[in-house]
């Protein structure tokens, strides 16, 4: 992106990234958890869904929109592949947030041992969360995302993946 004269006493998070279509692609300050009494109280809610390479924390926020928090650990490497790792997860949380229901607070949090992880492979995952009717995650109020027709789309229960 090209920084005009105008543009260079800007922080970076307060320049807007604006596509092609028009269509901001950074989830918003108020679309993200930043406190971490937010995140306590996810997590206090003792509500999640495990898939292969992530674990899907989530509680209601009486909120009229879905917002995002990501918790790497420092077992997953320096910073900058912790950061790494938290940007892929906001832009797999983008592509897909529509498949699950607003009003909701979501905490992602990777597992141990996935060598690299891609946009694909995460909203792969959230996909298949969202799409699970066992998952314990409330409906959208359209009745839901449509199955793929793909045979089960469901995560498969902790005894099934050894």
């Amino acid at each position: 992106m090209a920084v005009g004269p105008a543009d260079r006493g800007r922080r970076r998070h307060e320049q807007q990234l604006v596509p092609c279509g028009g269509e901001r692609t950074a989830l918003g300050f108020h679309q993200r958890l930043h406190d971490p009494r937010d995140f306590e109280r996810v997590y206090a809610a003792r509500k999640a869904v495990h898939a292969p390479h992530v674990v899907l924390f989530f509680c209601p926020n009486g909120l009229s929109i879905a917002r995002l928090g990501v918790s790497v650990g420092a077992k997953h490497g320096n910073a900058v592949r912790r950061n790494r790792i938290k940007r892929v997860f906001r832009a797999a949380f983008r592509q897909c947030r529509h498949l699950l229901p607003p009003g909701h607070d979501y905490v992602l949090v990777p597992k141990k041992g996935v060598a690299e992880y891609s946009s694909a492979m995460v909203r792969a995952a959230i996909e298949r969360i969202a799409r699970n009717p066992r998952s314990g995650l409330p409906r959208p109020a359209g009745g839901g995302p449509e199955h793929s027709g793909h045979g089960n789309d469901a995560v498969a229960p902790a005894a099934e993946r050894r």
